[in-house]
């Protein structure tokens, strides 16, 4: 048994195998007291397994970010985006798209073009809370094939939805635009209150930061365009 912290939530957590164990190190805290306990059961990794068809040790830990996002979801006003997310000025701005549209390459690239001045919170699953009227985007044990990110937090500056296109352009776009597509990034629930809890979320984040559509290559030119965007906030 040991306990992690996680969105600044402290988790009981007993990883069975060296991979989830691997996985959920950085996270780990000295911290004795905890929120909540997460429990994976075989059957959890059965459930995982048909839906991957991943190895055992992969599905352990696939079902401790379904569990904990439930968790979260239900609870503490937080869900899971699947999405690419960096820090520039203290503002988080997260990249999302369908799998293989480019949001790690385009991380990547903001890396290679701004330096030090942005750092990467996620490569693949953040999570972000709402907490005193902020939406707060934070790092996760869960990083992606190519293990981009860190155990860090920032405030949410903006979304940009990613597409694919022969020339960078990018625009502001409205809630109602941005929402389908964020719903598609989002784990939903098989129930109608975990549905409802999740667009009610969806609504807050929208309504507090910026929502952009991106169309991009993978040229330098795509992180200044987006760039362009944020640099004033």
């Amino acid at each position: 048994m040991a306990i992690y912290r996680i969105a600044d939530l402290n988790m009981k957590i007993t990883p069975q195998s060296v991979y989830a164990r691997r996985v959920l190190q950085d996270y780990r805290t000295e911290d004795k007291l905890y929120d909540f306990e997460i429990i994976v059961t075989g059957k959890d990794i059965v459930c995982e397994k048909e839906r991957s068809g991943f190895s055992d040790e992969i599905c352990e830990s696939s079902a401790h970010l379904r569990k904990i996002s439930q968790e979260l979801l239900y609870h503490y006003d937080g869900l899971l985006l699947h999405s690419a997310a960096v820090c520039y000025n203290n503002r988080a701005y997260l990249f999302t798209a369908p799998s293989g549209t480019g949001k790690t390459t385009h991380i990547r690239i903001w890396k290679k073009c701004f330096g030090d001045r942005v750092s990467i919170i996620n490569g693949d699953k953040p999570i972000l809370r709402i907490r005193d009227g902020k939406v707060i985007v934070y790092g996760t044990p869960w990083r992606g094939k190519e293990n981009y990110g860190s155990n860090t937090s920032a405030e949410l500056g903006g979304i940009f939805w990613l597409t694919r296109g022969a020339e960078n352009h990018c625009r502001q776009i409205s809630s109602t635009d941005v929402l389908p597509r964020l719903i598609s990034a989002t784990p939903l629930p098989h129930d109608l209150a975990g549905r409802m809890k999740v667009l009610d979320l969806l609504d807050v984040i929208t309504s507090t930061a910026r929502m952009f559509h991106l169309a991009c290559n993978q040229s330098d030119d795509a992180a200044y365009t987006a760039f362009q965007q944020i640099k004033g906030d």
